[in-house]
């Protein structure tokens, strides 16, 4: 009998299942719905450009749409994911859900442009196939938060192979769907293209439900929060920022002997120019708050990474996803279950992450 049962305990341990159970409940809510987003983003990613393709959207339409979409995305979960520890973690997190289900329930009921573009750039539409919106970091954090250094690396490589599972999952559902719905039920194709879009308001809904399990545990410790102030004399630069806009201040209020017609447009121009730099001031000062809750080693890294994760996206931002698709629907027409085989197979051969990212 512990014969049989010795591989089913190596493989629990070697893969590092055991991390997952350690970390509790929270880890496996959070592998799962990222793993259900994906599946949806799967699903719609293969299909967008398509979809506004068969609506008769011109291709300058269609990469306008893909540029706000990206930068709506760049605003709007960078500022969630700031406030996120204010807010509550949680509370972003079922926001984002639900912004989600909009979206999608906006992309399965409407064809206007306009109202396409105002849904997925305040809402939270995938053009790229990765995971758009606030999501990510917040969950990142969280698990980081909740798993120790034997078993961070564990929990996040599963975080990150689980979810391309789902999008493997996702974009192979989406072909195998609208074969279905056009060749057997007799569906027109923008018809069949809707129909999947109540598929991603469905895991929205799914994911809000994840979200709602989450313990507790899930929000920023405040005993930690001393943990990531900065340096004393990393504040002492940081509380010196404000001074040129005191300095401006105090220029509004020199007072010459020229007359008093040259002291008040002096006055209004060092007032309306003191407001300026106060404004800039306190916006850096924002910024600064928000990043000292990092520590300093780790920010000198961030900045690096940030670098080259934008060069990077450079590349992916010239042929995102959805284009790709597109391309080679117009250039080769193949079947939509044929152009959904492809992409969940290159999907899959990522498993490999999981292999190279546990550690040895």
């Amino acid at each position: 009998m512990s014969g049989m049962v010795r591989p089913f305990k190596w493989f629990y341990h070697e893969f590092g299942i055991h991390s997952i159970h350690e970390t509790g409940r929270n880890a496996y809510l959070m592998i799962f719905a990222r793993t259900c987003r994906m599946f949806a983003y799967g699903t719609n990613s293969l299909i967008l450009a398509i979809f506004f393709s068969a609506l008769e959207f011109s291709d300058h339409q269609i990469g306008l749409f893909m540029t706000l979409t990206l930068l709506g995305d760049v605003f709007l979960g960078t500022l969630l994911t700031l406030v996120a520890d204010q807010l509550g973690r949680r509370r972003v997190l079922l926001g984002g859900s639900f912004l989600m289900v909009l979206s999608g329930i906006v992309f399965a009921v409407f064809e206007n442009f306009w109202l396409l573009l105002f849904a997925a750039v305040v809402g939270v539409i995938s053009i790229t196939g990765g995971d758009f919106g606030p999501f990510r970091s917040i969950e990142e954090s969280i698990l980081s938060q909740l798993t120790t250094p034997s078993t961070r690396s564990d929990v996040l490589a599963w975080y990150v192979t689980a979810s391309t599972l789902g999008s493997s999952i996702g974009s192979e559902a989406s072909g195998r769907i609208l074969h279905y719905l056009q060749d057997t039920k007799g569906w027109t194709p923008v018809d069949a293209y809707h129909a999947l879009f109540w598929v991603y308001a469905v895991m929205g809904l799914v994911n809000a439900l994840n979200v709602l399990l989450l313990t507790s545990d899930c929000e920023m410790d405040q005993d930690k929060e001393a943990y990531a102030q900065l340096p004393q004399s990393e504040n002492e630069t940081a509380a010196a920022a404000p001074e040129p806009a005191v300095e401006a201040t105090t220029a509004t209020g020199h007072v010459t002997t020229d007359g008093n017609s040259h002291n008040h447009h002096h006055h209004h121009h060092h007032h309306h120019h003191g407001r300026a730099k106060n404004w800039a001031s306190r916006s850096a000062s924002w910024l600064t708050s928000r990043l000292a809750q990092i520590s300093a080693p780790t920010r000198s890294v961030m900045y690096k990474l940030w670098f080259l994760l934008a060069l990077d996206s450079v590349a992916d931002g010239m042929v995102p996803y959805s284009l790709t698709n597109y391309y080679m629907d117009i250039k080769f027409k193949p079947a939509k279950s044929t152009l959904g085989d492809v992409q969940s197979a290159a999907y899959t051969c990522l498993w490999y992450d999981l292999f190279r990212i546990l550690p040895e």
